[in-house]
């Protein structure tokens, strides 16, 4: 009996102990214990928790997503990250970061998902100074920002169109051992469009090629934005060409924003180009071209004075079917103001309303006396007037045109256009439009050259705002 008694000792004796759990595993254990709720759950309960969560996860209505937060009361950090996420889909930064406030509030240190969760909410809505704090509390907290974190900010600086400050994190992220992709700099070049920093984005499109990123549509569509913003007609053209070279088909909003670019800063002969090409797009693409790139069209070949051209583009339309609205006609009565094509702006008046059905607004009315002026015809110039204010498009610029189509013409005796003039400045004034700096000195021009200086001293040198010159 003893003996056995001692047998069955020694083999208790010998069964292994329980092993101590691992560090890692202590820590996973901790972190499951920060996981939990606060109180332990029925299974009924906890069912209904993550019917919450589940809903939680697919909204992207900022109220039901505040409901749904306040249904669950008490989150650990995986929920507060999932809340965060699902205020990022609503675009709503600021209770994104009320959230993580209230997890720092109880103790919760936030993890670098939730911080990118954070960051993307702040990248959706253009808070930059908040998603720039984010990653300074990030390193502050000795966590790495990733390149999604870098990436977020730029966005987040991108729709603000704080171009300097994406340009600054395209630098860390080199510094801190997270080069840049394609993802970052697009986000730059973004901000880049948004400032209007056409050299900048042209620098960005170089820095990309230079480490091995090809630049993608989205690259050269930001930067032929940036471009067109900052009126450089030559380097869109060139952005087009470099497009088609590296096998990338331009959109027809990218060909208009070029040929936009063009217009602006008189690169004729790269419109010419690019409006070649849109003519193959449309036809490859079995349509006609758009309305938005014929009134870019005609804005160019305003710019250039070519009426003849812009009445033939007018008449393409037509034949395309291929609506003409307000816009097309107005750059065609532009084209013809700058080339004084007197008869021409006069048909499109009448055309705008009998073929068209279009009303005009003052800038066509004034160019079309503009036309008047350059033809050496005040007397139409009047006539249009008296048109354009039965029209109700009467405002300072169209009395404005058809006063110097008045005041600045060589006539032999200048005193019934000195007259005209006054009678004119008196008809605004019962009127109520206000008069401008150019007024003032047309009405001048023509009392000087009438020898009226007592009209001058009591009409448009009463107002020293209307000219710096003094009368005698």
């Amino acid at each position: 009996m003893l003996r056995a008694q001692l047998v069955l000792a020694a083999l208790l004796s010998s069964r292994p102990r329980p092993l101590a759990a691992p560090r890692a595993s202590r820590v996973r254990l901790q972190d499951q214990k920060q996981q939990q709720p606060a109180e332990r759950l029925t299974d009924v309960q906890f069912a209904a928790r993550l019917t919450l969560l589940a809903s939680l996860r697919e909204s992207s209505d900022g109220k039901e997503i505040s409901r749904l937060v306040g249904e669950l009361g008490e989150l650990n950090v995986k929920e507060h990250g999932m809340s965060i996420f699902a205020y990022s889909r609503a675009n709503d930064h600021e209770s994104a970061l009320a959230q993580l406030q209230a997890m720092r509030s109880r103790g919760l240190a936030p993890t670098v998902l939730t911080f990118n969760a954070a960051l993307s909410a702040c990248a959706k809505t253009g808070a930059w100074e908040e998603a720039l704090a984010l990653l300074e509390e990030m390193r502050a907290q000795r966590l790495s920002p990733e390149l999604v974190s870098f990436n977020a900010a730029i966005s987040a600086c991108a729709r603000a169109g704080r171009w300097g400050q994406a340009l600054k994190l395209l630098s860390t992220m080199r510094k801190v051992g997270a080069p840049p992709d394609r993802v970052s700099f697009n986000g730059a070049l973004v901000a880049a469009r948004e400032g209007g920093q056409g050299k900048t984005a042209l620098q960005l499109l170089t820095q990309m090629r230079d480490r091995g990123l090809a630049p993608d549509g989205a690259s050269y569509g930001a930067a032929l934005s940036a471009c067109r913003r900052s009126a450089d007609g030559k380097s869109c053209a060139m952005l087009v060409d470099t497009m088609v070279a590296e096998g990338l088909a331009p959109s027809e909003s990218q060909l208009v924003d070029a040929l936009g670019a063009c217009a602006v800063s008189g690169a004729h002969g790269e419109a010419h180009a690019l409006w070649a090409r849109l003519g193959a797009l449309a036809a490859a693409e079995g349509r006609p071209i758009g309305v938005r790139a014929y009134s870019t069209r005609l804005h160019e070949r305003g710019t250039e004075g070519d009426w003849r051209g812009a009445l033939a583009l007018l008449d393409t339309m037509g034949a395309a079917g291929v609506p003409v609205d307000a816009s097309c006609l107005t750059q065609a009565l532009r084209a013809c103001g700058r080339a004084g094509a007197l008869d021409a702006a006069r048909e499109l008046l009448e055309r705008s309303a009998d073929a068209y059905g279009v009303v005009l607004g003052e800038r066509a009315w004034r160019s079309a006396m503009q036309a008047c002026g350059k033809a050496g015809a005040p007397e139409a110039a009047l006539a249009l007037l008296e048109r354009a204010i039965a029209a109700g498009a009467a405002s300072t610029s169209v009395y404005g045109a058809a006063m110097h189509a008045v005041a600045f013409q060589p006539l032999e005796d200048p005193a019934p256009a000195a007259t005209q003039c006054v009678e004119l400045l008196a008809r605004m004034d019962a009127n109520g439009v206000s008069l401008d700096l150019g007024i003032g000195n047309a009405v001048l021009h023509a009392c000087q050259r009438a020898n009226d200086w007592e009209t001058v001293r009591e009409k448009p040198c009463a107002d020293a705002s209307l000219s710096a010159r003094e009368c005698p």
